[in-house]
Order: C-alpha cells, then structure tokens, then sequence
C-alpha cells in the first residue's frame, strides 16, 4: 500500500506539473539516451576478436630494430620464415600461421571480371587458429592443396549467385586456376583482418611476386597460438633474439595479445582505447548534466511540497521514509526516461552507426551485460538525481511549515548556483575540446604536404599492366584534362620499402639509417610537384636498368641522418646497386602526419613500378575518367580498372579523427542542450516567482526590456561565472 501510495503521489506530481517533468523527463531521457548510445560503442569497440574461441592463445609477433640516428622501427612486417622457426623450435608454439593482403589482383569468373583487393594469403593453420567458421567445406582441409581458395559468402553471391561454389574454378591474375574448397561466413566488422578470399601463402610468389624465403625482408604479419598455460612473458623474453640470430643485428623480436590490437599499439601504450576514455567521461558529464537539472529543479520547487513533508511528519513518518519516498520518485522518473531513452537510441542509432561506422544494435536478449549495465545507468541517474532533493525535502521541520514560516533560504539559492555553473563549465570544457579536436584535424587535413595533391587520380597496375605503361601514359597524354602522368612503387602519403643497408661514400662502418625506397618514372618530381633543393631531378635521365648505373634523388632527412655535406655527385646505393646521388629534394610529408618525415631515397625504374599517377585538371571529371577507363581497357584489357582520388584516400588516413570529432561535435551540443533545456526550467520558475513583483515594477512605468534584463540578469552572471571557471579547466 505505501509503495502504491509513493507511486500515485509521483505520477500526480508529473500531470500536475506538467512543464516541469517534460523538461525533467527529457533531460534525463536524453541524457541516459546518449549514455546507452556510448556503452553500446563501447562494448562494440571492446569486443574486436574476442569471438575466437582460443583469443586468450593467440598472438600477433612485433619487432623493434634500432638504427645510428637513435631511430627505431617498430613493425609488424616480419620476415616470413619466422613462423616455421617458431613451430620448430619452440614448444610452447601450438602452431603459426603468416598473413599477408596486397593491393588488388583480377578474378575471373565465366563472363565475370572483378579487380579484387581482399585476398588474403595464410598458412593452412590460419582456419585452425582463427574462429572463421565455414558454411561449406572444412576448417582442417580446406587449405590443405595447393591451388585451393576459400571465399566468404558475400563473394560466393557475388560470382557464383545461388550456385553450389564448391569445387569450381576461379581465374586469378589471367593466369592461374584457383578451386573453390570452402565458403567462410561473412567476416565480422568487430575484426582487425580484413580479406574476402583466402589462399595458402605460398602463392604470394604467382600472385604478387614474392616468394618471401629471406630473414632480410619483411612483409607478413606472423601469429602465432600458444599452449593451454604458457606464460607468454616467458616466451617473450626466449624468443627475442630469434631475428637476430640470423644475421639481423639490433633486432628484437615482441609479441602482442590479439585482444589488445584493436585498443592499443604495438608496444602497449594507449592507441585506440584512448577515444574510448574521452567518450565514457563525455557520457558521464552528460548524466551529470541531466542530474543537475533533475536536482535543481526539484530544490527550486521545494515549497510546493513542504506542506506534504509537514503533514506526512506531523502523521508519524520518519526521515527515512521520506527520503526513501523522494528516492523512489527520483528512480521512477529515471524509469520512464529509459523507456524513452531506449525509443531514441532505438530511433537514432542508424544514424550514430553510419558516423561510427559500426554495427551496434539494442539487443538485450542477447547481451546479458549489456542489460545489466543499462540498469546500474538507470539506477545510477535516479540515485544520484534524487540524493540532494530527498536530503532537502525530508529536513524540513512539520512546525515551521504548517506555521507557514518555512523560506527556501540564501544557502540553497547558493547551491542551485553552484549546479548551474557546474553545468556549464562542463559543457564549456566540452565546447572547447571540441573545437580543439576540430582544429587539429583540420590542420591535418590542409598541412602542406611538401607536394601538390589537387586532382590527382591513382591505379594500381596488377599483372603485367606496368609493362604496358609508357603506351597509356602516351595515350592519356593526348587528352587536355591529363596535365602529366607518372608512376612510382608507392603512393606519396603510405610506407612502403625501407632498408638499412645502403651504403655511401664517407659511411663510418657502424652508421646505419632506415631510409625508404621509391622507384619511380623520369617525371615523378616534377608531376608530383615537388621542389629540388640542390642538383638536378630525374627528368631526362636514363632509368636504372641494365648497365645503367642508378642515379639517386635523396630528400634533406636522409642527407640529415647521413651527416652527408654536399652530397650532388657523391656515391650512394645498396649492396649490387651503387650509383650517385645527382639531387637533393626538399622534404615532403610520405606517410601520415602522425609521424615526422622519414628518410627516403628516389630513384628512376618504371619496370618496378606498381601505382599510375595521373594529374587531371578537374575540368569535366565524369569525362576524364570515363577516358581513364576506355584507355585503359585498350591498353590492358585483362586487368579492370580500378581507380582511386588521392585526396579521398588521404582523408581515409584520418578516417578514426574525422569520425571522434564528429561524434565529439554531436555528444557536445546534445549536453550543451540538456544543459540550456534545465536554465530554461529555472527561469521560468523565477519569472513565476517574481509575478507580482514584475507586475508593480510595471504599473511604476518599467520598460520590458529593463524586466527582461531584470529577469536574466542571475543566469547571465552565472554563464560568464562558467566561462571564467572553464578557461583554466
């Protein structure tokens, strides 16, 4: 009977007060609506290869090799001999598998042609290692033969419809037959790996021509599962050597938990999860928000209840029933603004998964966590909502009221205050990193490169399209909207290959730099638009094939780390490769701007070249590329076309940034909004106290604009007083 009389007086005071509970309810829906959007991101982000059935076994190897100028590379590119040295040499290596992704290969099909950049290339124990179920065909034998290949069900759809795959014939790379063993089912979003086929990795030789037999390159990433109870530390600290036993000095050999790369780098420190904080503390300062509404609201309008307090005392309740009743009406209205909350999140989580890019669904059943954390989320906002008005409330002394003698005093007027500016000072500080965030990633996006990246279009050249490239270069050239056309080995804005094994005139024998490598046409430089410091480019030298010696353009790092002065004319190259360093280029940004310009050694050798640069001049697109393509498919008609903008793909580089801000920029207006939507409840309040005294300053001539300063003069001095706290926050 009392808790039905507590729920009968709770829902009375929400249809009497009408405008007071929207704005409470609202608030505080809101506000939980956004803390279940950011839990739901949260668990998503967190749960990045946790479906593996043996995740708490599996690791991914890292290698840290230091260089003369105290730089260190730290890379998951490893030798790829590494894995079977593992499975050989120590015991507590249950098995290993390599996998390696590069760029695109042609699958054929009957009449169908696709360019495909999703074929992974993995030793047989990879189905074994990984949760990858398969639909059709059998984990243990699917990758057993050569020549065999695994496609997901999406790629099954794609090329065989509703065919039995199995056992048909894929043509890759115009040149070789591929047999269907096993239909995988689509690969999970909450994966690091990415590929749409899978073939053994001893293919890489047939299909990307590198056979990756030598403990002196690196590409692969090698994983490896450990037995039930070893001590990873342990094996760790045994295998760190491994590289450099074979004749790699100054390389350490790492390993990483496959449940920690989504989160955090390489070596341990905070990567993603970082976003991860910076979000749970915006979803917290937003409930906070809602609660300060929820709190000052029910203070302001104290009075209106003080009589009830009054006589439930003067009746024989104690404080503790009244706080349990102020309690309770807090954790009902928390109730109905989750059942709001949830119609929002349910309504508006399309949209957040589209800006996080991410799969999220309310799914209680099936998420136990999930719905357990949505009840601390609920419970927590009507506990701590409802802490300050149940105290207030359940003090008030039956005499004083029922005299009438009761005032809301100085000293809660002071706390209301104390709220309000908390409330903004969070939504200030929230403003602030926001525009923070923003500006630093629109720093990245327009940072000079150090090169001209307007209408600048790239293809990768699979097969044996480089061969035919001096006869499309010539043919795009004849078009106008083709203002120049090159090729190199590498895009301008990703790693590529480096080594520490070139060598130059006045070398001491123990200096050694990483410096990274790009081959590329006559013209790169100059198509590329980028700037000579000293000697000459590329243009009109002979390409360093054949007898040919290499001529080498060296950008200032490298000359830097050298400790190279005047180096035009002084020898440089690599081991059957010694040439001439004929120019110097002006540093340019080739990897992200995360990291700082690395050295890079240019030389001319089209033969080697893997991606086609085309500058266009942006008039008439649809056009040019529709040139693009026809060109293309006369001069390489075995390979499709497939094209890219650079400046998308630069942004791409960015795509986690571009996201969080917009997410920030989101989660920041909505507090900004709970924030203004409790000061509006709070004015109106006052303007309702202040009736009367409006109404005489009126009849004595008062304007309205001196009432409306009047009114708003507390609430702006309380937004200045957030301002002046938030700057040094």
């Amino acid at each position: 009977m009392l808790l039905g009389n507590y729920l009968k007086v709770t829902l009375r005071n929400i249809l009497k007060h009408k405008g007071y509970s929207f704005i409470n309810i609202a608030g505080l829906a809101i506000g939980m609506a956004c803390a279940i959007v950011i839990l739901l991101w949260v668990q998503n982000e967190r749960s990045y290869d946790m479906f593996h059935t043996n995740i708490d076994n599996l690791y991914r190897m890292y290698q840290k090799e230091g260089y003369s100028d105290e730089r260190v590379l730290i890379t998951d590119n490893l030798p790829g001999l590494l894995a079977d040295e593992l499975i050989d040499s120590y015991p507590e290596v249950e098995t290993a598998s390599r996998f390696l992704t590069a760029g695109s290969n042609p699958v054929k099909f009957g009449g169908q042609l696709h360019n495909e950049r999703g074929i992974g290339y993995v030793d047989p124990a990879f189905l074994h290692m990984f949760s990858f179920p398969l639909i059709q065909g059998d984990n243990e034998t699917a990758l057993q033969e050569p020549f065999s290949i695994v496609m997901t069900q999406e790629m099954a759809e794609k090329y065989f419809e509703d065919e039995n795959p199995i056992g048909k014939t894929l043509f890759l790379d115009n040149k070789y037959n591929f047999t269907v063993t096993g239909v995988l089912t689509n690969i999970p979003h909450n994966t690091h790996f990415y590929f749409n086929f899978l073939v053994q990795f001893q293919h890489t030789q047939d299909l990307i021509g590198e056979k990756f037999d030598s403990w002196g390159s690196n590409w692969p990433r090698t994983y490896v599962q450990l037995k039930d109870g070893s001590d990873y530390k342990e094996f760790e600290h045994k295998i760190a050597d491994v590289i450099r036993n074979h004749g790699r000095e100054d390389v350490s050999l790492f390993i990483q938990p496959v449940e920690n790369i989504r989160l955090y780098t390489l070596t341990g420190e905070n990567g993603y999860i970082t976003y991860i904080y910076i979000f749970s503390i915006i979803a917290f300062f937003v409930l906070i928000i809602a609660c300060i509404n929820f709190m000052n609201l029910s203070t302001a309008r104290s009075h209106h209840r003080a009589k009830e307090v009054g006589l439930r005392k003067v009746v024989g309740a104690h404080r503790t029933n009244l706080v349990l009743q102020f309690f309770g009406e807090s954790l009902i209205l928390s109730c109905i603004a989750l059942m709001l909350a949830v119609i929002l999140v349910e309504l508006f989580i399309p949209v957040f998964n589209e800006l996080a890019d991410a799969e999220m669904k309310l799914d209680f059943l099936s998420s136990h966590s999930l719905f357990l954390m949505i009840i601390a989320v609920t419970a927590l906002t009507g506990v701590v909502s409802g802490s300050y008005p149940a105290m207030l409330l359940s003090s008030f002394q039956p005499a004083k009221v029922m005299k009438g003698s009761w005032q809301s005093g100085s000293k809660r007027s002071m706390l209301r205050n104390i709220l309000v500016v908390t409330q903004f000072t969070i939504s200030i500080v929230l403003i602030i990193g926001t525009i923070v965030i923003y500006r630093q990633i629109n720093f990245m996006i327009h940072k000079d490169l150090g090169f001209n990246s307007d209408h600048l279009v790239y293809a990768f050249m699979r097969g044996d399209a480089n061969t035919r490239y001096e006869a499309l270069k010539n043919m795009l050239l004849e078009n106008p909207n083709f203002l120049d056309v090159t090729a190199t080995s590498k895009l301008p804005i990703t790693s590529g290959n480096s080594t520490g094994s070139f060598d130059w005139e006045g070398r001491a024998e123990d200096h050694k730099v990483l410096i990274n490598c790009v081959m590329a046409d006559m013209n790169y430089i100059e198509a590329m638009g980028m700037e000579m410091a000293e000697g000459v480019s590329l243009l009109n030298r002979k390409p360093s094939i054949g007898n040919n010696p290499p001529e080498f353009i060296l950008n200032q790092e490298a000359i830097r780390c050298m400790g190279m002065e005047n180096p035009v004319g002084k020898r440089f190259g690599y081991p059957g490769g010694m040439g001439t360093i004929i120019g110097v280029v002006k540093d340019f940004h080739f990897e992200s701007l995360r990291r700082s310009i690395q050295p890079m050694a240019i030389w001319a050798n089209p033969a080697q070249t893997q991606i086609l640069l085309a500058r266009i001049s942006g008039q008439n697109i649809g056009e040019t590329m529709d040139f693009l393509e026809s060109s293309w498919k006369e001069i390489n008609p075995a390979v499709p076309l497939s094209h890219h903008f650079f400046d998308e793909t630069f942004e791409w580089m960015y795509n986690n940034e571009l996201r969080m801000g917009k997410l920030s920029r989101y989660f920041t207006v909505i507090a900004i909004f709970i924030a203004c939507l409790g000061l509006v409840g709070l004015a109106s309040f006052a303007v309702q106290q202040r009736t009367k005294e409006v109404g005489i300053r009126k009849t004595l001539g008062a304007s309205v604009w001196s009432i409306v300063v009047l009114l708003n003069r507390d609430l702006t001095i309380l937004v200045i007083l957030s301002n002046i706290v938030a700057l040094p926050v």
